[in-house]
């Protein structure tokens, strides 16, 4: 696919998925394509360029071919963009988030919003990334070997916020988040780290699949809007800083 402007359908974007999950050693390149399309109905090569994946595509009359690159993205077309996407970077590879969410696609729609809303309230000149929300560090989370960045995320974040669904335990990439969260959290976890860790239910979810028992409470989002579990979110965030000094 050497036309920049060639549209990437959701057809396209499964048969990538399919057979990405035949191969090995791709899980940062998995992570990074599972949010790419988002609910849009098609995207272009150019667009997914722009996001930080260079070169993923190669789309023929009856295959799709994946390969990864670790070449820098495409410039966006406005210095603003690139210094976004260059701040966005640093962050993820330098220092820890404030707040890190974990969710599964099929609750894409409200944990977009949702982390708009808590970027909103707590983003600073100093801190002007604070959340991390997968789809909004593309560029930082393609790489070689990724997978230790997407562990460092959730073992260094101030806050660890895991939105629960009918399908996060049979996400790969999800499970692999939950196991770096879990080790954290408990195995051999510290108590007062406890505070640390947000359970919030968007849907059904198999709690036994994700070694959770009924003492381990979560928050029922299925009754909520988006911006009272934004709000509870910030509850959590100021009791974390007032505990930890964060």
């Amino acid at each position: 696919m050497n036309n920049n402007d060639e549209t990437v359908t959701k057809s396209h974007y499964n048969q990538i998925i399919d057979i990405m999950d035949s191969q090995d050693n791709n899980d940062t390149s998995n992570e990074v394509l599972d949010n790419a399309l988002l609910l849009q109905e098609s995207t272009t090569v150019a667009e997914f360029e722009n996001n930080g994946i260079v070169g993923v595509l190669t789309v023929g009359n009856e295959s799709v071919q994946f390969s990864a690159t670790s070449g820098p993205a495409v410039s966006p077309p406005t210095t603003t963009t690139t210094a976004a996407s260059s701040s966005r970077t640093s962050v993820v590879l330098q220092n820890s988030m404030k707040i890190a969410f974990s969710y599964r696609q099929e609750t894409n729609d409200r944990v977009k919003v949702i982390s708009e809303l808590v970027h909103n309230q707590i983003a600073t000149p100093d801190s002007p990334q604070p959340v991390f929300y997968a789809p909004n560090f593309q560029a930082a989370l393609a790489l070689i070997d990724g997978g230790k960045v997407l562990r460092r995320i959730y073992e260094g974040a101030s806050l660890v916020v895991v939105f629960l669904s009918p399908t996060y335990h049979n996400s790969r990439f999800c499970y692999q988040e939950w196991r770096a969260i879990k080790n954290r959290f408990m195995v051999g976890g510290d108590d007062h780290e406890y505070e640390r860790l947000l359970l919030i239910k968007l849907g059904d979810f198999d709690a036994t699949k994700l070694c959770l028992y009924d003492d381990d409470f979560y928050i029922d989002a299925t009754k909520l809007n988006d911006e009272e579990v934004a709000g509870i979110i910030m509850e959590r965030w100021h009791l974390v800083k007032k505990i930890f000094q964060t």
